[in-house]
């Protein structure tokens, strides 16, 4: 994803059975070589000091039916499903790149074992079971997640952050432009002079029954009215976690406006524009700056790339 971007596995000289898939993400990084973890990491200032964070996981428990649960032992990270453990890797890595850390461990590279229901078993990026020789494990959408930051990031500098805006419409108004005003939930990190991730977390706010990212927001023993009276919303029947918690957005899907930096956009001559690539690899389309060097494009918590188009 940034400079010096490194996944953590086995050397691919060795003959171990996933080598194939290790070497994949090797071909998109510089190797260092240990097990279990996949990290990325990236230059800082040279008198910044060195942090590493980790190790973040979330683990994909379901049940017969491949409905995603709370894990049983091992895990307390809700009942994710595979998309939300690919979409939170992609933010991590991001945040903290923004955030100055040079390296970020994820846990874990593959499954430990073969009980879906069992926590420690469903971190991995792959599944545990031996698949074939050409593709040895079976990736899931989270090891997808980190070869596609790796292949679209992995050699530009994080740059910094820009001011952004954001709405929840599903459509740019023809005007679109940032209005000055810094939106703490949007999302918009540049890398190199002309590649983007963009995001957002903010949207329509609710209470949702049986939710699995509850922050607390009353005290023990804190009656219903004394919770709704915060605001906040109350669980009934109480399952687990905080029963008085914070609404939190229930739909963050809109779009994120901001403006092109001017060396970017004066530097071609025209509104430069780039091709639109999910967190996941998969190109949706094409966004062009308007005339004042503003880009706008529909957004939600799951990150995009935009890459400039070359052609």
């Amino acid at each position: 994803m940034l400079p010096g971007s490194s996944i953590l596995v086995t050397s691919c000289k060795t003959q171990h059975v996933f080598d194939p898939q290790h070497c994949l993400l090797r071909s998109l990084s510089t190797p260092l070589y240990s097990l279990s973890f996949i990290t990325i990491s990236f230059k800082v200032v040279a008198d910044q000091p060195k942090l590493i964070s980790g190790e973040w996981g979330w683990s994909t428990c379901v049940d017969k039916s491949g409905t995603p649960i709370t894990c049983i032992g091992g895990a307390f990270t809700g009942n994710n499903t595979l998309n939300d453990q690919a979409k939170f890797l992609a933010r991590q890595w991001l945040i903290n790149a923004l955030a100055g850390i040079p390296i970020s461990i994820f846990y874990d590279l593959f499954d430990d074992g073969t009980n879906t229901s069992l926590g420690e078993n469903n971190f991995g990026t792959m599944y545990n079971q031996y698949n074939n020789e050409s593709v040895p494990h079976v990736p899931k959408p989270s090891f997808v997640a980190a070869a596609t930051l790796q292949r679209y990031l992995g050699d530009f500098e994080f740059s910094g952050r820009l001011n952004a805006t954001s709405t929840t419409s599903s459509k740019c108004s023809p005007s679109h432009k940032p209005d000055g005003v810094v939106d703490e939930y949007s999302y918009v990190l540049q890398f190199g002079s002309d590649r983007f991730a963009v995001w957002k977390t903010n949207g329509t706010l609710g209470c949702m029954a049986g939710d699995r990212f509850k922050v607390d927001c009353g005290f023990f023993g804190i009656t219903q009215g004394q919770c709704e009276a915060r605001g906040c919303c109350f669980e009934l029947p109480y399952r687990s976690g905080p029963q008085c918690s914070f609404k939190r957005p229930l739909e963050t899907k809109g779009t994120v406006t901001f403006t092109l930096p001017s060396t970017l956009h004066s530097a071609t001559g025209t509104a430069p524009c780039f091709d639109i690539i999910t967190f996941l690899g998969h190109s949706v389309g094409r966004v062009c700056a308007t005339a004042n060097g503003s880009v706008c494009l529909p957004s939600s918590d799951e990150p995009n790339l935009l890459v400039t188009t070359r052609s």
